[in-house]
């Protein structure tokens, strides 16, 4: 059997070439070595080691020593061996920059092109560094990197490296399309992979949004063909891989050759998504900002006009009063009651001009409790009985009595009222104003003011609830407002997390309505032993089957749910660790003091020193334990059913 002999292996990539025509082989190699500086003596011995071309040249060029070029630029050594490196470099300026320099040791880097042969130029990043070699003179230490066919060298490792909460990516080709290589953030940002992005026909270009792809092309083109232009930053969008939707803001550095074309270019994409988007909050807030404060403009304005006004009258028939001493009683009578209804008028609409003030700017902070729909609409309505008996009105309410609303009293009474009085107002004699109030929906009580009178004009549906159209329309029986107070409602109900709307028909009459948070049947059990906490959980379950029972073992949860939750009662054990009864007491009347929510303490020791301390709690009672299923349900009912 023939055995062929196997061809010579290529050059093994620690192998070290000479650019000289040395008669003694290795010995001369280490003598070459060691003439050169100190600094590059080591270095020397390991060009074939090094992953990038690696060349030591003498002053004028000359190479000495080099790396395997098949490794850093894919040539052949008759390349180097016994050549000038410089007769490779078209271009005198990086000559006249290497051999200028005067201080030693000197580093710069350069980007140029190689050029063997007419079709063979390979573009490189260069790095020189030049020694001073007493007594031959200058000896020049050159790494050469091949950007095409290596760009994945330790340059743009470390590039890719710097950014590691954005895609950086860099390219090699000449930037006809994307064929790039891409850090790992790419698939976080886009959803794409590196490979699912080669794939694609133009590759990043390809998952650009539709209607941002010519505009970006067009940039990207210009960019390109710009010789003097290095760098540019694009804001645009592209499709995700699960078919979202993002903005990205992309920074792209190009390299040039010195007469302009690029041959390599680097980037960097942050995604910004969330900052658009809070630019897009921004530009809308800030342009509601600028319709308020039109608003507020027109509004204070016609408020301005509205407080001057009546003064004229007020003080002409003062004045009236001061200089007519012989005015006839009856006479003086009816100008004092023109000052006293106008000075009232006035008063209503600085309260009304300072309650919404006050609301607008926050200073007025709610404090909800637990309120009774058909109590509240009763207490309104008692304040305005004397106007309706006037107009001999028939007010009727259908409201059933267990339905329960979570707001602050004070403000939803500035409601109710507001609107009963408009009803009254605008209400022709002997007439019905009906006042109804149900449940909306599971987390909301809608509330309906219908009166039987004159009516909105069209005209005038479109002012209402505006600031800058306020305006005030007489009643039936010539009757003034501010025309303030549906302002003031509808900034009453919208704190409350409601909204207010109304129907009217011209002569038919008009019927407002408005929704509050509606308050959940709960009763908050806190005990931290479980036994009785199950035993009195049952009892409320089986006498009160409307209550949802919400249970806790500890003063602070119960707490956060009695603020968040606004239960009708809260039954609570004294004996607790961490927090007793008695300090969860002070807490909540504490923290709000007019939250009239009922508590009941129960304690295993009823001492003085508990009763003094709940004096000023207002508790619905004290009981202690052990307490009879009988007596427990008793105090049950006298909170839950007065």
């Amino acid at each position: 059997m023939t055995i062929k002999s196997k061809s010579k292996s290529p050059p093994k990539e620690e192998s070290l070439e000479t650019g000289l025509n040395l008669k003694n082989g290795k010995k001369s190699k280490t003598k070459l070595i060691k003439s050169l500086p100190s600094e590059l003596q080591k270095v020397a011995d390991q060009l074939g080691k090094l992953s990038d071309l690696s060349l030591i040249t003498d002053s004028k060029g000359k190479i000495l020593l080099h790396g395997n070029p098949a490794i850093g630029l894919n040539c052949s050594r008759k390349n180097f061996t016994g050549k000038n490196i410089f007769q490779y470099i078209d271009n005198n300026t990086v000559k006249e920059k290497i051999l200028k320099k005067t201080e030693f040791p000197q580093n710069i880097t350069l980007y140029f092109q190689l050029k063997f042969s007419k079709n063979n130029i390979v573009p490189v990043l260069s790095r020189w560094s030049v020694f001073n070699a007493k007594p031959k003179g200058r000896v020049i230490y050159l790494i050469l990197n091949n950007i095409i066919n290596n760009p994945n060298s330790s340059e743009e490792k470390e590039f890719m490296g710097n950014f590691k909460q954005r895609i950086t990516w860099t390219s090699s080709s000449e930037l006809k399309d994307r064929s790039t290589i891409y850090s790992n953030n790419l698939i976080k940002l886009t959803g794409f992979s590196q490979s699912d992005i080669n794939r694609k026909r133009e590759g990043f270009f390809s998952i650009i949004h539709e209607e941002d792809y010519s505009e970006v092309k067009k940039w990207y083109k210009k960019f390109v063909e710009s010789v003097d232009k290095k760098s540019i930053t694009l804001i645009y969008r592209i499709v995700k891989k699960d078919q979202t939707v993002a903005w990205i803001k992309e920074n792209i550095i190009l390299e040039r050759t010195m007469n302009g074309k690029p041959f390599k270019a680097k980037g960097f994409i942050s995604g910004i998504t969330e900052l658009t988007k809070a630019e897009e909050i921004l530009a809308k807030r800030i342009e509601n900002l600028k319709k308020q404060n039109d608003s507020k403009d027109k509004f204070i304005s016609i408020l301005s006009h509205d407080l001057r006004a009546p003064f004229t009258s007020i003080l002409g028939f003062a004045e009236i009063l001061m200089n007519e001493q012989d005015l006839p009683a009856e006479e003086r009578l009816e100008y004092y009651s023109y000052i006293y209804n106008s000075s009232q008028k006035q008063l209503q609409l600085i309260n009304y001009l300072l309650d919404w003030s006050r609301l607008q700017t926050n200073k007025i902070s709610l404090e909800p409790q637990r309120i009774n729909a058909k109590m509240i609409v009763f207490n309104c309505i008692s304040s305005l009985t004397g106007n309706a008996i006037k107009k001999q009105l028939d007010i009727k309410v259908n409201i059933n009595d267990n339905i329960y609303l979570q707001a602050d009293e004070k403000l939803l009474s500035q409601v109710i009222t507001n609107l009963l009085s408009n009803a009254i107002k605008f209400s022709y004699e002997n007439k019905t104003i009906d006042i109804k109030a149900d449940i909306f929906n599971d987390e909301l009580i809608e509330f309906v003011v219908k009166d039987h009178g004159i009516g909105i004009s069209h005209e005038n549906k479109l002012k209402l609830f505006k600031i800058e159209k306020m305006f005030s329309t007489e009643g039936t029986r010539g009757e003034k407002g501010a025309g303030l107070g549906l302002l003031l409602a509808k900034e009453i109900v919208e704190k409350h997390n409601g909204n207010i709307w109304f129907y009217s028909v011209p002569e038919k009459g008009t019927e407002f309505h408005f929704t509050i948070t509606r308050s959940p049947d709960i009763i908050l059990l806190v005990d931290n032993n479980k036994k009785d906490q199950k035993n009195y959980e049952g009892l409320i379950s089986e006498n009160f089957p409307s209550y949802k029972v919400i249970c806790t073992s500890n003063g602070y949860e119960a707490m956060n749910i009695v603020f968040d939750r606004l239960p009708s009662l809260v039954i609570t054990e004294n004996e607790m660790p961490l927090m007793s009864g008695v300090r969860l007491i002070e807490s909540i009347r504490g923290k709000a003091k007019n939250f009239a929510v009922p508590i009941i303490l129960l304690t295993r020791e009823l001492a003085d020193e508990i009763r003094d301390q709940c004096n000023d709690m207002n508790l619905m009672a004290i009981l202690q334990k052990p307490i009879s299923p009988e007596r427990f349900i008793e105090e049950l009912n006298k909170v839950l059913e007065p």
